[in-house]
């Protein structure tokens, strides 16, 4: 189900049965699949996002285990999350991609809610729960 924009959140209580609201981050939604010989970054369309994104890929090689990510691919810029920064790094290939990755580092948000959520790019492995990544998180995520 895609997300619907809000102005306000509803009072707590006020959702029917077990909705719930979560905060979507301005980004790509993407789903990573990793095994030790081979590493896929995926729109939710289906495209092949990992010659875009080396620095992601990367980070889930590293994590050493078979993995499947549903997240939000996303590119901080000037202390915000930026969404044409996104689409811009979205468009490098090759030697262009690792430039582009290495002036502006994506990383995946996972599960931001029900109190367990998660970091996967290059400087920040996968983290699967608040308190113990409080320090880890970069400055620019703020998640309550």
């Amino acid at each position: 189900m895609l997300a619907e924009s809000r102005p306000v959140l509803p009072p707590d209580g006020m959702l029917p049965g077990s909705l719930h609201y979560e905060q979507k981050p301005d980004g790509f939604r993407a789903i990573v699949f990793a095994r030790a010989d081979l590493v896929r970054v995926q729109s939710r369309q289906g495209s092949d996002l990992t010659p875009a994104f080396p620095d992601i890929a990367q980070a889930a090689a590293l994590v050493g285990e078979d993995l499947v990510l549903d997240a939000e691919l996303v590119v901080p810029h000037e202390g915000r999350l930026h969404f044409g920064e996104l689409q811009r790094r979205a468009r490098h290939r090759g030697s262009n991609a690792i430039r582009a990755a290495a002036e502006r580092p994506a990383y995946l948000i996972t599960g931001v809610r029900a109190g367990s959520w998660g970091i996967l790019s290059a400087n920040h492995l996968l983290l699967s729960r608040p308190e113990t990544c409080v320090r880890h998180v970069p400055p620019w995520l703020d998640f309550p």
